[in-house]
C-alpha cells in the first residue's frame, strides 16, 4: 500500500481477500492499481 496526496493506493492483497473486504474491513477510502495482485511475500534465506 502506499499513501499518496489522493489517499491510499493498494498495489497488493492477500490471496482469497476481495477488493470489497479490504475496503469494508479498512474503513478507509482505497483506490487500487491497476496492477494489483496477490501479497508476496520475500523471500528470507537462514543464517547459520
Amino acid at each position: 500500500m502506499n499513501v499518496t496526496s489522493d489517499g491510499f493506493v493498494v498495489r497488493e492483497i492477500l490471496d482469497g481477500m476481495s477488493r470489497n473486504e479490504l475496503q469494508t474491513r479498512s474503513g478507509a477510502r482505497l483506490a487500487f492499481a491497476p496492477d494489483c495482485g496477490a501479497l508476496r511475500t520475500p523471500m528470507v534465506e537462514e543464517t547459520k
